[in-house]
């Protein structure tokens, strides 16, 4: 409740900013689960998280890209999963992690009981994953295209620590 107040705050602010600033700002990462935490039917189901859009205009992620904690940060965040996907106005999408329990989105669907309407972007396995004894998944926007600082603040659109 609170990160969606500060969310408006940021988004009324950024009018000054330019509208990559509030295109960042429309944009938080709402859940992580990772496998290692998940007790489910299926076994070790895999990383999975949720990117929602709290604003009130539809964003292209073409060009975002996710990392965790290792593997170069910006310098080496997966665009992969965005490559031609819109998330709408009031929307959430999860991004989750295939493996052989969720080979596809339609098992993951079925697997938590969600509407076939819920886009599921799909990570390969040799993506980045999470550890449940501490993780943190990025996000970054379009400018973090060629980055040369792994943390790139000024691209990070939203950060979550796991574990």
């Amino acid at each position: 409740m609170i990160k969606r107040f500060l969310l408006a705050i940021l988004a009324t602010a950024a009018g000054v900013g330019g509208l990559q600033a509030q295109v960042a700002t429309q944009l938080a990462l709402t859940e992580v689960m990772t496998q290692e935490s998940t007790n489910n039917t299926l076994g070790k189901a895999g990383d999975w998280w949720e990117l929602s859009n709290f604003g009130s205009s539809d964003i292209d992620l073409t060009g975002y890209r996710w990392n965790d904690d290792a593997h170069g940060g910006a310098v080496g965040a997966d665009p992969t999963p965005f490559s031609g996907v819109t998330i709408h106005a009031g929307e959430s999408v999860v991004v989750a992690e295939t493996n052989s329990a969720i080979p596809d989105a339609t098992t993951f669907r079925e697997w938590w009981g969600i509407s076939p309407s819920v886009q599921v972007l799909l990570c390969p396995k040799a993506d980045p994953g999470l550890s449940a004894s501490g993780d943190e998944v990025r996000v970054w926007g379009p400018g973090a295209a060629g980055a040369t600082d792994s943390d790139d603040y000024a691209d990070l659109v939203d950060r979550v620590d796991v574990g």
